[in-house]
């Protein structure tokens, strides 16, 4: 699965900041020829690019750590 999302914050003075967020998720398993799940791992990946067009620049992409409560699965 992957998605993607612009967030805009406007302000009152200057330029507008943009954001760009993406994320996937990656599973994979490893099973033997008797069908026995021998490893298996999912991972969710999130990570964002800040653009300022006053300055007309791309910041540094950067990995974002999503925390989630017990209350929310």
């Amino acid at each position: 699965m992957a998605g993607g999302e612009t967030v805009v914050k406007k302000r009152f003075l200057g330029a507008p900041g943009i954001r760009y967020i993406g994320s996937c998720q990656v599973s994979a398993m490893l099973v033997g020829n008797d069908g026995d799940v021998a490893w298996a791992r999912t991972m969710t990946l999130v990570g964002q690019l800040k653009y300022s067009p006053g300055k007309g620049k791309f910041a540094t992409p950067e990995m974002v750590e999503v925390k989630m409560n017990d209350q929310s699965r």
